[in-house]
């Protein structure tokens, strides 16, 4: 379990240095990608998938700093309401 979470902080630390070379527009393209990405999985999927608790963990504290930075609602996050 340790080194999980070692792998996924390392994992973030390395996306968040490439995406820190990125230009605006390519992070834009990027993040329109990846949410076309997870519709498609989501509608093939049976069954909901259950993230582990480093996952959570992961997901929860990277949430909170979004709507931090972007001091928009959770139903904002959500994409409910653009």
């Amino acid at each position: 379990m340790g080194w999980f979470i070692l792998s996924q902080a390392f994992s973030i630390l390395i996306t968040i240095v490439r995406i820190g070379r990125l230009s605006e527009q390519e992070k834009d393209l990027e993040i329109l990608v990846l949410r076309q990405q997870l519709v498609i999985l989501q509608r093939k999927q049976e069954k909901p998938i259950k993230p582990n608790r480093a996952e959570k963990m992961m997901l929860a504290v990277l949430t909170a700093k979004l709507k931090e930075v972007t001091q928009r609602p959770a139903g904002h996050l959500r994409g409910r309401r653009m």
